[in-house]
């Protein structure tokens, strides 16, 4: 029964059931049960949607799963009395206990509002099975147990009905009474950053999940080679992500270590500049630096092929990836406005350390444009100090590649010129502001999608009507934009993708 009940209750605030979680806990998940004005949120979200009672739907649910597991439970009746405002679980470890053979070893954690009443419905339960499960003790604290040992349950500190394996249940009793995950300093200091009372946060260890989906056979050992380097570095540290809502919007939170000597705040004007109507527009700061070191990690990592990318691209294109592109390489924003020629058109705008030093860079694309297209080009756009310039049949404004001042700009559908010196750009776009209100003004904006156009254009590529596309389609239109922003900040890089819906 014990088992059962495990099954039917998996899974706070900060000092709250993570009080109860191990230190070295390897996952560890918390959320809230909404109540009051958040409940109102989730609903009118939701309703978006075409789901009325969110509640209902899940208490219905929980119903199911709880008579699928042989208990003759009701939620409303048995359950929510007692039941308080968190929920949590966590994995001490993802190896099989060598008694039990149970894995992963986990405990999932109900805050309760009631204490005696939660240990009665307990009691209750275990009545209910023929094989009574044995009462126990541990310091001080009194659980039931099954018999064959693989699972026990308990009220903890009169704060938290806890059901999981026996050694998480006696850890989680440890951790009330000692050191917990919510004093550990890698936990405090990631969750200080993101937002308080989300819905859900999530804590834990890239590599450590990575290494348990393939020991469990989730993953093949080619496809864990092929990540290791990114794991072996930031990503090796543990990750914090929360997920929060509104009436209108959806975000996911993270907050990870970063290898950023520098704190970068929320200054960058990269994508304000960029031309109004941009459906995408991506800004990347230090885009130069953050490729090499990603190139350099992949080789050093052992990644199959790595070593040899700078050799093929050279081989492919003449293009020296250090020397012609990365050494001098700095932030650089992408943009794309149509969905369809000739009202396409997209552009890369770089800035560049030695105006000169992309010279050679574009000649070489120059060459490649020629070879591909069969068409001749031109010199350089109006303004630019050197580059070229072709036409596409077909593409309106055909293309353009040159360096204006200390920029390198890269354009197909529109001039050079137009994309540095818009008539209007995201600065006054009422879609981007509207994004950016949403997303807060604590983290620079680094992603901006139009997400009706961006729904067009893969309506369009979908030519064989995929089912996938057909099953979201009612819901395109509550969508209006995703917006993503980020700032470094004491060693931790912070970063938010909001989803807002469109207007009412």
């Amino acid at each position: 029964m014990i088992g059962a009940f495990a099954t039917g209750c998996g899974g706070g605030d900060d000092s709250g059931l993570a009080s109860l979680a191990p230190p070295d806990a390897r996952l560890y998940v918390e959320a809230t049960i909404p109540k009051g004005e958040q409940a109102d949120a989730i609903d009118a979200l939701a309703g978006r949607f075409g789901v009325s009672d969110t509640h209902a739907l899940v208490t219905s649910g929980i119903d199911r799963l709880l008579a699928e597991n042989g208990l003759d439970v009701n939620f409303a009746e048995d359950v929510e009395p007692w039941l308080g405002d968190e929920v949590g679980v966590f994995v001490r470890s993802f190896e099989a206990d060598p008694t039990t053979g149970v894995t992963p070893d986990f405990a999932a954690m109900v805050e309760v509002d009631d204490a005696d009443a939660a240990r009665g419905f307990l009691q209750r339960l275990a009545d209910a099975d023929p094989a009574q499960e044995p009462e126990r003790s541990y310091e001080g604290t009194d659980y039931l147990a099954s018999p064959s040992g693989d699972f026990a349950a308990g009220v903890v500190n009169d704060y938290a009905l806890v059901v999981g394996t026996e050694m998480s249940f006696k850890l989680a009793v440890d951790a009330a009474g000692g050191e917990s995950l919510s004093e550990s300093e890698e936990y405090t200091s990631r969750a200080d950053e993101l937002p308080d009372d989300p819905l859900a946060t999530a804590f834990f260890e890239p590599a450590a999940l990575v290494a348990a989906a393939e020991e469990a056979g989730g993953v093949p050992p080619r496809a864990t080679k092929a990540v290791e380097p990114l794991l072996a570095g930031a990503l090796s540290q543990p990750v914090e992500v929360t997920l929060s809502a509104t009436d209108d919007s959806a975000s996911i939170d993270l907050a990870a270590s970063s290898e950023s000597a520098e704190d970068v705040g929320t200054g960058s004007v990269l994508l304000d500049g960029l031309p109004a109507d941009s459906w995408f527009a991506a800004a990347i700061p230090d885009l130069g630096p953050t490729l090499q070191r990603t190139v350099d990690e992949l080789s050093k990592g052992g990644l199959p092929g790595a070593g040899m990318l700078e050799r093929q691209i050279r081989e492919t294109t003449g293009i020296d990836l250090r020397a012609d592109l990365l050494s001098w390489l700095g932030d650089a924003a992408l943009f794309v406005q149509g969905t369809a020629p000739p009202a396409f058109s997209a552009g890369l705008i770089a800035q560049t350390s030695d105006p000169q030093a992309p010279r050679s860079l574009l000649n070489d694309a120059q060459s490649l444009v020629e070879r591909g297209s069969g068409l001749r080009s031109t010199g350089p756009p109006e303004g630019a100090e050197y580059g070229f310039s072709i036409g596409l049949p077909g593409l309106g404004g055909g293309a353009e590649a040159g360096v204006v001042d200390d920029e390198l700009v890269a354009v197909v559908g529109t001039t050079v010129s137009q994309a540095l010196k818009p008539s209007r750009t995201l600065a006054t776009d009422e879609g981007f502001q509207r994004a950016i209100g949403e997303l807060g003004d604590d983290l620079a904006p680094v992603l901006y999608v139009d997400l009706p156009s961006f729904f067009r254009v893969a309506r369009m590529g979908d030519v064989d009507g995929s089912p996938d596309y057909d099953a979201i389609a009612p819901y395109v239109g509550a969508f209006d934009s995703l917006i993503a922003g980020t700032r470094v900040e004491n060693g931790l890089a912070i970063s938010r993708g909001t989803v807002t819906l469109a207007p009412r």
